[in-house]
């Protein structure tokens, strides 16, 4: 097992020992990674992945030709986000480090394994069945990565209050003309009969990611009938990313979406009025 190491940011561990490195099963792909760069966590992956069976089989070939080596490149990196984003998650609620630290390595972070996904589409049907196949103890991570933004903008509460607020003084009606221009997106493509997973969730990402970052002061817990209606659209962005890029949803659930959709703008539009007055 690797041993983790006090630092400042508390993200440091020692590299596993060689016993540890020794059994290349699956189960010891993810209990023993070493936590270093998202370069060396990939290395340790296509390292590990060619492991000898339980009963003394011969060793199988990592790879056959080069499609198959760049998959498995891409399915290493997938393997070190994840890794990675655990041990960011774990330090966030330690509160060793900040806020405004753990939003600057998360959202990258983000962004690589929504990348790194699209090239895997086919390979990795969610981020849930990757983890559970090279059995990876990862809750955190596979939902912060479902989820799509940084736990302090999905939970954005108080604690960000002031910046909100300084927000709403200085570009308040710039905010509300994002998030409509988000709303009615996601609700034109709807219209437009659209149900493919990789059209759809690019918008329901944006438009939670606007809300809850560029105008939190909407979705406050004083208001828990938009913060309902915004749990809603999360369970959504879970659902579409358990699914293949190129599956579509049925139309009743578009029709369901739509209504969510609906049931949050009003709310919103509800929320923008009392805070301008």
């Amino acid at each position: 097992m690797a041993e983790l190491t006090a630092t400042s940011t508390g993200l440091e561990t020692a590299a596993p020992s060689s016993d540890a490195l020794s059994d290349k099963s699956p189960a010891a792909v993810s209990s023993s990674a070493p936590l270093g760069t998202l370069s060396s966590l990939s290395s340790w992956f296509m390292g590990n992945r060619d492991w000898v069976g339980e009963h003394g089989a011969a060793r199988v070939p990592l790879y056959r030709t080069d499609k198959e080596r760049e998959t498995l490149t891409h399915m290493a990196d997938l393997f070190a986000i994840i890794q990675c984003v655990e041990r960011l998650e774990s330090a966030w609620r330690a509160n060793t480090i900040s806020d405004a630290d753990y939003e600057r390595a998360c959202g990258p972070l983000i962004t690589r394994f929504r990348a790194t996904r699209q090239l895997l589409a086919d390979e990795v049907p969610s981020v849930i069945s990757f983890a559970e196949e090279y059995r990876m103890s990862a809750r955190a991570a596979v939902n912060r990565l479902q989820v799509g933004v940084p736990a302090t903008v999905e939970h954005a509460n108080g604690s960000e209050r002031a910046h909100a607020e300084e927000v709403r003084r200085d570009n308040f009606t710039a905010a509300a003309i994002r998030a409509t221009e988000a709303f009615l997106t996601v609700q034109d493509a709807l219209e437009l009969g659209e149900r493919s997973v990789d059209a759809l969730l690019p918008y329901l990402r944006d438009l939670l990611h606007v809300l809850s970052s560029r105008i939190s002061t909407m979705f406050e817990a004083t208001d828990g009938d938009a913060l309902q209606k915004r749990e809603r659209i999360v369970q959504w962005v879970r659902r579409l990313d358990g699914m293949r890029a190129s599956d579509k949803i049925t139309e009743e659930d578009k029709r369901q979406l739509s209504h969510d959709l609906q049931g949050l703008y009003e709310a919103f539009k509800r929320r923008v009025g009392e805070l301008e007055m």
